[in-house]
């Protein structure tokens, strides 16, 4: 990969260029650019720059994309850390508020501040350490704690408390989604972008090293 990939310009002008035929206009200077790669090979392009509009843009360390916050090297901390700092602080505020509120009303605000955060964009989290869902399963704990009033000192009846709330853990969230979403592309009920007549999973057969050898083509 060349310092100026002309490609990639190349790409970046014909969207400037079809964005100004179509009256719009492209924030040039909002623009981020990020390069995904192994630890080995990121090192190698420090010197890599994109030419965006009449500005030249260097790779961040993170970016944002739909909510989702990625690295270099995929290995979603930031986002997992976004998503812990600001769903305690939902979850303190809840609990202090928690005694004046029915049991049904902490569960809509739980589902509406923490449980959909902790659901939304999931998929990219299947394959991560251990220790980085754990992060996640610990609110999914705090929270299940609030709803219930289950002291902290109770480490042992957890489970039980989300089987009783009807709730799947964060593993088997993440992995049911999986899943759920392959079975609608293969039975018409996905939304035409992701129908399995215009998309299909491409799987090395060699042993993958990282999870964004797992590529998807069109």
């Amino acid at each position: 990969m060349t310092n100026h990939p002309p490609r990639v310009c190349s790409y970046l002008q014909e969207i400037g260029e079809w964005s100004r035929t179509n009256l719009l206009k492209l924030n040039d200077h909002k623009t981020d650019v990020i390069v995904f790669g192994t630890k080995q090979k990121l090192p190698t392009l420090k010197d890599f720059r994109i030419t965006v509009g009449d500005t030249t843009r260097i790779p961040s360390s993170n970016v944002r994309h739909l909510g989702v916050a990625f690295d270099p090297s995929i290995s979603m901390t930031s986002h997992i850390s976004t998503i812990c700092r600001t769903e305690y602080m939902h979850l303190h505020n809840i609990s202090h508020i928690r005694r004046y509120l029915t049991i049904d009303a902490t569960k809509a605000l739980v589902h509406a501040f923490v449980t959909s955060r902790l659901d939304y964009g999931n998929a990219l989290l299947i394959g991560l350490p251990r220790d980085q869902i754990n992060k996640l399963q610990r609110i999914q704990n705090v929270a299940a704690r609030v709803i219930t009033f289950t002291p902290r000192r109770d480490h042992n009846i957890i489970t039980p408390v989300l089987k009783d709330l009807h709730w799947l853990p964060v593993k088997c969230r993440i992995e049911y989604k999986i899943p759920l979403h392959v079975y609608r592309c293969l039975n018409g009920t996905a939304p035409p972008a992701v129908h399995v007549s215009r998309w299909t999973l491409f799987v090395t057969l060699t042993q993958c090293v990282m999870r964004n050898e797992m590529t998807f083509r069109y």
